[in-house]
């Protein structure tokens, strides 16, 4: 019989671990509430580490971004250990109508440049690559430094309100993003009408015909890589291409349902 009690107590103190690892989760905000430490005060409270928001200047600050698929957030997390299951799923909150919306997103991780000589016939030179953003494909928070964001596609005349979740926790003090127009960039085009929005441009279809071949000329000061072609109606895209060099040309053929 006491054995029999004994293990009994044994597994509620198991279910009680278990259950308490993430419940008693804490949040502890600093920094102007841009940073975030991970305590659990079950027991003795273990620290397991922090992420810095680092895509925002300050959780009021609205960062203005284009259309298309953009990493729009991001944090610099630093834990002690690894969290299986860290990272939860983000909420996207429509601003204007304060109304959960469905986009399409995945976390990505910033992976450095690097830098190396490079001997040549003229002596040493040191040659750097930029950084860039990879698929982060797990949901564990690693162990050390690592930089997470996540890639949303933004839709026209989004204002959207990230919430990201971490170790069953939301966090409370998010921040905000907004699809705008950028001045100043312009292209050349043939066979169609086009409104700038942000470095990607739209394309109306004239309704001449059912296919359309369109032209676009990016000018040698426009300093961007990509157009898109956006659905009008809800801001996905429908074809998109890139440019590789200064006065580069593309072609591409629109089906029209007229």
């Amino acid at each position: 019989m006491k054995k029999l009690m004994l293990m009994m107590f044994v597994m509620v103190l198991l279910v009680g671990t278990i259950s308490a690892a993430e419940w008693d989760n804490k949040l502890i905000y600093s920094n102007n509430d841009l940073k975030v430490e991970l305590k659990n005060w079950f027991g003795l409270g273990i620290n397991y580490g922090s992420a810095e928001l680092k895509s925002h200047p300050s959780i009021n600050y609205v960062k203005q971004v284009g259309a298309g698929k953009q990493v729009v957030m991001w944090y610099d997390f630093n834990f002690t250990e690894i969290y299986f299951n860290g990272l939860g799923d983000i909420e996207l909150i429509n601003v204007r109508k304060g109304e959960l919306v469905e986009r399409n997103w995945k976390y990505v991780y910033f992976k450095e440049g690097t830098c190396k000589d490079i001997e040549t016939v003229n002596g040493t030179i040191n040659k750097c690559s930029n950084g860039e953003w990879l698929d982060y494909n797990l949901r564990d928070i690693p162990k050390g430094n690592l930089r997470i964001g996540v890639e949303v596609e933004v839709r026209l005349k989004d204002h959207l309100d990230i919430i990201w979740a971490i170790a069953g926790k939301k966090i409370d003090k998010h921040a905000q993003i907004i699809q705008v127009e950028a001045h100043g960039v312009s292209f050349i085009s043939s066979g169609s009408s086009s409104d700038r929005i942000g470095a990607r441009i739209k394309i109306v279809s004239p309704n001449t015909s059912s296919i359309n071949i369109i032209t676009i000329t990016k000018a040698s000061t426009v300093a961007v890589s990509e157009a898109y072609v956006l659905n009008d109606t809800d801001g996905s895209i429908l074809a998109n291409a890139s440019f590789s060099g200064d006065n580069a040309t593309f072609n591409f053929e629109l089906f029209n349902d007229t």
